[in-house]
């Protein structure tokens, strides 16, 4: 098909699903030669991996220049079925060579077999050849190694006896503070418990039943340990009153004195419960045994000199991790997102912070706090030479300060703390341009593309994705990404798969935005449209919630029904992590029948979950369903919590485990749908995290809601005999559901 006529087909298919019906037909896309995508073609993708951790200044910059931006790294990652483990490949360039050669100056590759990356938090010393990273080999822990880009030099810098999960290090990499992960002690088969018993002191119930479990663990269940190396000393643990996990902050300052973390404490002092951010009053105000740690997050320093720990400032903070700057070599730093003390400040200063995070200057020793800015706004950036910081908020806002002593002023300008111009790196993609590397010089007028990481996407036939938008019928604008199959014909109404939790309309995502159970490309290559639903922050952790959640998904049926593209009596969804109270919510509440679904790891609000895990899950599930579960609450609860509701499920449903402990959270829905004779399937991948890694994993999450869906909305089944097992059962069930016609009907429109 000409170019041109391929264009007017894509502009009348825009305009058709932002107003009426489709006219126009769009023939097949597909080149000769190319074949459709596959789960498989995901899983073995090439991906740029972030060099350094969120927390650090442009976290979401694809590579690390060296201090004097002479060279830089670039990590790139894909998935290799053969043998079940992750490749990563460190790249090093010199920068001046990158603009006349894609060839870089050196490279390592090492492959992980477990949850973990093999190469990550990059870490260039002051030669400006030399890189500290975590790296691991399959069948290995993870240890801190460096790298001589000159030499190609690998070396082993620890020999911890558990893995290590975060590291950082100082300037010139004299102190290195690390975390690893705790030894795995099997607490309740000992002699003494043989004896006495074990008394229960608030640990979590999966806690308990997994008590020298080898497989993977929550992160929940303990915190992590933190080390110390000044120079060539041994590590030295560091005692800790709070819990720390590797998906929380760890900045060294740059001369090695302080280290900055975050942390989840034990204790939850009177008054940071005036804070008045719902979702943290939710855990600031609930019940809380004394075993356990809050869901609450603070600053902590640790003075690394001494091995001393201790709460920076005495006051919580939010949940994003950006926005810190070690200022003058460390003398100070700059916080975003946490609250301040409410004790020995004026009634109106208490109140703006009961109400607000707010920007702060820290000194060190000192700990004396001078505020930057008072808003819930984001330190975003930092010009040492002139001493001016951007902070940025949302609607666009933007100002600037300078520190004029111990005084930060506004000045006029957003563009004052702009950096000094220097070479950059990109990534440059979009809804269906894959992902390519391009590098900047200082004043941007020579850009190259380095790398291509997926070259054989030219031989693969992909579904185009479009931006949509509509209304719910509250009025909200609600957008998400469109998959049509590659050889869309405009006036035929396709299956469609509605895949929540997010979505990102610059990003280019063969599968959504999550591996565990997505997999947006391949459902298209099977004729189904496919909608990625961007997260609804309206209602969160309310008893609107779900409510919402649902008028969102049936509003966008609505839509797609309306404009000619999907047929609304093959509709199926999946919910994930967060997205399964809401997915849940709605096919116990909605009018509309859903042909199938799959619910994977998530909370549901329900009270099983409340009373295995009281001091997580329990808190959310009240505030979700509007009340305690005991009292005149309960009734709250048999109106909105999804399993007290299963009886109104009616359609097939998928359950994925991710774990031993999501196993027992998600049990109740296999359970009680076979109690009720419905069709379900419950997929147990025991060493699973939450978000899935490992190949062979990712295809049975991936590929399993492919065939599921593909099954149930369109009909078809892969004639592979590894699968005959499969369908033989997914046959009985549909067997089943066709002798009971009351449970399935057609959506309510």
């Amino acid at each position: 098909m000409p170019a041109i006529r391929q264009l007017m087909c894509l502009w009348a298919l825009l305009v058709s699903i932002g107003a009426g019906p489709l006219l126009e037909q769009c023939p097949a896309q597909c080149r000769t030669g190319q074949r459709r995508v596959t789960v498989a073609d995901g899983i073995e993708m090439g991906e740029f991996a972030p060099p350094v951790p969120s927390l650090l200044p442009e976290p979401d910059a694809p590579g690390l220049f060296s201090p004097d931006g002479s060279r830089f790294a670039v990590i790139l990652s894909r998935g290799d079925l053969r043998d079940n483990t992750v490749r990563y490949t460190l790249f090093v360039y010199t920068t001046a060579a990158a603009f006349h050669s894609a060839t870089p100056l050196a490279s390592l590759t090492m492959a992980s077999d477990s949850n973990d990356p093999a190469i990550a938090d990059l870490h260039w010393l002051p030669d400006n050849r030399t890189l500290l990273f975590l790296g691991e080999k399959p069948d290995r822990r993870a240890q801190i190694f460096s790298f001589d880009s000159t030499t190609r030099k690998l070396s082993r810098l620890t020999n911890h006896p558990t893995s290590i999960v975060r590291f950082d290090a100082s300037d010139d990499a004299r102190v290195i503070v690390f975390e690893a992960d705790p030894a795995r002690i099997d607490f309740l088969h000992t002699p003494e418990t043989a004896r006495h018993g074990f008394r229960v002191d608030g640990e979590e119930l999966s806690e308990l039943l997994l008590s020298g479990y080898r497989g993977t663990l929550p992160e929940s269940f303990e915190s992590r340990e933190m080390f110390v190396i000044i120079g060539n000393g041994p590590p030295r643990k560091v005692p800790l009153s709070a819990g720390i996990w590797p998906f929380m902050s760890l900045l060294v300052s740059p001369d090695g004195r302080y280290a900055l973390f975050e942390a989840m404490v034990r204790r939850i002092p009177e008054d940071w419960k005036l804070y008045e951010n719902p979702a943290l009053k939710v855990y600031t105000s609930a019940p809380r045994p004394p075993h356990s740690y809050a869901f609450v997050r603070s600053y902590f320093l640790l003075d690394t000199a001494k091995g001393q720990a201790l709460p920076l400032l005495d006051a919580p903070k939010d949940w994003p991790q950006d926005g810190v700057f070690w200022l003058d070599a460390g003398k100070s730093l700059v916080l975003s997102h946490s609250y301040l003390p409410l004790e020995g400040v004026s009634a109106q200063v208490r109140k703006e912070r009961e109400q607000h995070t707010a920007v702060v200057e820290v000194a060190l020793p000192s700990r004396q706090m001078t505020l930057v800015d008072s808003d819930s706004v984001t330190a975003t950036a930092w010009n040492a030479s002139t001493g001016n910081l951007v902070v940025s908020g949302d609607g666009g806002v933007r100002r600037t300060y300078h520190r004029r002593g111990k005084v930060w002023q506004a000045v006029a300008g957003a563009g004052a703390a702009s950096p000094e111009r220097k070479p950059s790196l990109a990534i440059v993609e979009d809804l269906n341009q894959p992902p390519r590397l391009w590098l900047s010089d200082a004043a941007g007028a020579q850009k190259v593309m380095l790398i291509d990481p997926n070259p054989q996407f030219g031989r693969l036939c992909f579904g185009h994705e479009q931006l949509t938008e509509w209304k719910a019928s509250d009025g909200r604008t609600l957008v998400g990404g469109l998959y049509l199959p590659p050889d869309y014909s405009l006036g035929n109404k396709y299956p469609l798969v509605i895949q929540t939790h997010d979505f990102e309309p610059h990003r280019f995502r063969i599968d959504g935005p999550w591996h565990s159970g997505y997999a947006g490309q391949a459902l298209a290559a099977k004729g189904i449209v496919v909608l990625q639903l961007a997260n609804q922050s309206t209602g969160s952790g309310t008893r609107n919630e779900g409510p919402l959640a649902m008028a969102a998904y049936e509003s966008a049926i609505d839509h797609l029904t309306s404009v000619g593209i999907v047929d609304p009596r093959r509709v199926g969804i999946l919910g994930f992590s967060r997205s399964v109270y809401r997915v849940s919510y709605t096919l116990t509440h909605s009018k509309y029948r859903f042909r199938a679904a799959t619910l994977e790891d998530g909370i549901d609000g329900s009270y099983f979950q409340a009373v295995i895990s009281p001091a997580y899950e329990g808190p959310d599930a009240a505030a979700l369903n509007g009340a305690p579960p005991w009292g005149d609450g309960l009734g709250n609860w048999v109106e909105h919590s999804p399993l007290f509701n299963i009886d109104r499920v009616s359609c097939p449903m998928r359950i994925q485990a991710y774990g031993m402990s999501s196993l027992l959270s998600m049990w109740p829905w296999y359970s009680l749908l076979m109690e009720r004779k419905m069709p379900v399937d419950l997929i147990l991948l025991p060493d699973a995290p939450h978000e899935i890694v490992k190949p062979w994993e990712r295809l049975v999450s991936q590929q399993g809601n492919v065939d599921w869906f593909a099954f149930w909305l369109a009909g078809e089944q892969d004639p592979s005999p590894v699968k005959a097992a499969q369908y033989e059962r997914w046959r009985r069930f549909r067997t089943t559901l066709a002798s009971s016609p009351s449970r399935d009907g057609p959506p309510a429109h």
